[in-house]
């Protein structure tokens, strides 16, 4: 499911078992956040010491990249091709 929030903002809720991803092996929740500007900010958050995975071209025409929270919960980033 998929909630246009406002123009510029959208909340993705999705069950593990339809995710492309595992996350935190059942127990937690994925946040999907999409960005202008990727590469900008796996930098911010490399700095911050949270350890993103690198940037890849994701099979839905995106680019994105993922970290986790201190609890395990998977944080996804992303950013549309266009």
């Amino acid at each position: 499911m998929e909630f246009c929030l406002s123009d510029q903002a959208r909340l993705s809720i999705a069950y593990e078992r339809g995710a492309s991803v595992e996350s935190c092996s059942g127990r937690g929740i994925t946040l999907a956040l999409e960005t202008e500007d990727i590469e900008l900010l796996w930098n911010q958050i490399r700095q911050k010491g949270l350890a993103p995975t690198q940037i890849r071209d994701h099979a839905w025409g995106a680019r994105v990249f993922y970290f986790f929270d201190p609890e395990g919960h998977r944080i996804e980033i992303w950013q549309n091709r266009q």
